[in-house]
């Protein structure tokens, strides 16, 4: 599992950063690729519908019950969100990659805001 873990995430970020943060970078403007990766594993996991599960019970209902009521009204969301959850592996591809955008971007800002707000020396 754990190499598993260590090698999708290794693909997908060397993939992307050497593809566009190497320009993204020259010009300073790095935290703009990370802040659209997060945007990414956040919109993925709302498409697939993995990011209603880490609400609790009650709000997970309410959410399944809007969901239920948009899927009858056509909502064009609530029709993508079925089509992906009857393909499996697609759902399960989705899912993944939504984690790990998530995980890449909000990795970068703790990387480089975590020492300056840990940093207990005195000046």
């Amino acid at each position: 599992y754990c190499l598993a873990h260590q090698t999708v995430y290794e693909s997908i970020y060397n993939f992307y950063y050497e593809l566009i943060v190497g320009n993204f970078a020259k010009a300073g403007h790095e935290h703009h690729f990370f802040n659209f990766l997060i945007f990414m594993g956040l919109f993925l996991g709302r498409l697939s519908g993995d990011i209603f599960l880490f609400i609790s019970e009650d709000a997970y209902c309410t959410a399944k019950f809007d969901m239920h009521n948009r899927l009858r009204r056509g909502a064009w969301d609530a029709s993508i969100m079925r089509w992906i959850r009857k393909r499996r592996t697609l759902h399960t591809i989705i899912s993944v990659f939504s984690v790990y955008f998530w995980y890449i971007g909000t990795g970068f800002y703790l990387h480089k805001a975590l020492p300056t707000l840990m940093d207990v020396r005195m000046d």
